[in-house]
């Protein structure tokens, strides 16, 4: 019988510490970097905004579709290794400049925006990615909080784009 109160004990004191730190974790986060390619920027900003075709050359994503709309929404909906499918709205189109896109999560508490902000400076062109995001779920704010693969998800992007294109990476995390 102590046995079963100190399990359900230390249960107790789990469960408290968990929601005592789901609450002091923000709600918000937002990671960012910028990758320098040695490349002109129409060529990156070519391989970048042809979301028909990124299954070809992304790592985990297996298959990508344009999603018909009534509204005149851009929608792509993508298909990763993992086994997720993620819709993907254009909120933003700036030719040769910028794209914003938002995660529709349709069963999750919460928003994922990505910014994508291209330059060019001489020979070289640089590409920011910057993930914001908004966590309403507690056990995803837990997940956030200790896991560091955003940054890694951005780098193997980075990456991905160096390999197709054939150039050179430098990756600055801001």
């Amino acid at each position: 019988m102590w046995l079963i109160s100190l399990v359900f004990i230390i249960v107790l004191i789990t469960i408290f510490l968990l929601i005592t730190i789901s609450k002091s974790v923000s709600e918000q986060y937002e990671v960012s970097s910028m990758a320098y390619y040695n490349c002109n920027l129409k060529k990156l900003w070519d391989l970048v905004t042809d979301f028909a075709n990124q299954a070809t050359w992304r790592t985990g994503i297996i298959k990508v579709e344009k999603i018909s709309d009534m509204s005149g929404r851009n929608i792509w909906q993508e298909f990763n290794s993992n086994g997720q499918v993620m819709k993907i709205e254009t909120l933003e189109y700036s030719p040769m400049r910028r794209i914003v896109r938002r995660l529709i999560n349709e069963n999750e508490g919460g928003e994922i925006i990505w910014i994508y902000d291209f330059a060019e400076v001489g020979e070289i062109s640089t590409l920011t990615v910057s993930e914001e995001g908004k966590l309403l779920n507690p056990i995803l704010k837990l997940i956030s909080k200790f896991n560091s693969s955003k940054t890694k998800v951005l780098n193997m992007y980075f990456q991905d784009i160096s390999n197709e294109l054939k150039v050179s990476l430098k990756i600055w995390k801001k």
